[in-house]
C-alpha cells in the first residue's frame, strides 16, 4: 500500500486519499440530532421525555434524565426506565440500538418508548419490534438532522420512528404534526 501511494503521488499529484471510516470526521457523522419539529411533535403528542439514553448537550431534545456519551455514559449498557423514553441512536450502530430498544421494552419498566432510526426494513430487530406490537411511523421525505454546529443536513437515507406503548390518540396527534404514516403488524 505504501508503494502504491508513492507511485500515485508521482502519476497523479492531485490525488487525495479518502479519509478512513474510522477517522474522527466519520465518527462525527453519528452526531446528528433530532430535528426541532420532531422534538416539538413528540412533546405535543406524547408528553415530556423522561429519559434519553443517547442524549447530547447540544441536542434540541433535552430529557429530564440523560445518558450522555460525552460525559462517559453508555446507553447501550445501562438500564432504562421511565414514563416516556426517546432514543435517537447513532445510525452506524442502529441495529444494536434497536435490539436494545426491544430488550428494554420487554423488561416492562417503560410506559412509552420511541426510537428514531434509519428505515431499513431488512433489519432483524425491526421485525422483532413489529412482532412485539410496536408501531412504525414512516416519515415522508428525508429528515434534516441538526449537526453539532447548529446547521442542518438531510439524512442520506429514509428515517422511521418505532413506538411502543402509544395510544391511537397520541399517534393521530403526531401524524397531524409531521408528514408521514403509521403502520403496525399484530403480534
Amino acid at each position: 500500500m505504501k508503494d502504491l501511494l508513492i507511485v500515485l503521488t508521482v502519476l497523479a499529484p492531485g490525488y487525495r486519499r479518502r479519509s478512513s471510516p474510522l477517522a474522527k470526521d466519520a465518527q462525527d457523522k453519528d452526531c446528528r440530532f433530532t430535528p426541532p419539529a420532531i422534538v416539538q411533535a413528540i412533546h405535543s403528542a406524547f408528553g415530556k421525555v423522561d429519559l434519553d439514553p443517547c442524549a447530547h448537550s447540544r441536542s434540541p431534545m433535552q430529557a429530564d434524565n440523560q445518558i450522555r456519551k460525552e460525559t462517559g455514559g453508555d446507553g447501550l449498557n445501562e438500564e432504562w426506565e421511565g414514563r416516556l423514553v426517546f432514543v435517537n441512536p447513532p445510525y452506524s450502530r442502529a441495529s444494536q440500538w434497536l435490539a436494545k430498544v426491544n430488550a428494554e421494552w420487554d423488561k416492562g419498566k417503560i410506559d412509552t418508548l420511541l426510537c428514531l432510526s434509519n428505515a431499513k426494513n431488512d433489519a432483524a430487530a425491526l421485525h422483532d419490534a413489529l412482532g412485539g406490537g410496536a408501531w412504525v411511523f414512516l416519515f415522508k421525505g428525508r429528515l434534516k438532522y441538526v449537526k453539532p454546529d447548529g446547521t442542518s443536513e438531510p439524512s442520506p437515507q429514509a428515517s422511521m420512528m418505532i413506538a411502543y406503548g402509544t395510544s391511537q390518540f397520541q399517534r393521530e396527534t403526531f401524524a397531524e404534526l409531521i408528514a408521514g404514516s403509521w403502520l403496525a403488524l399484530a403480534p
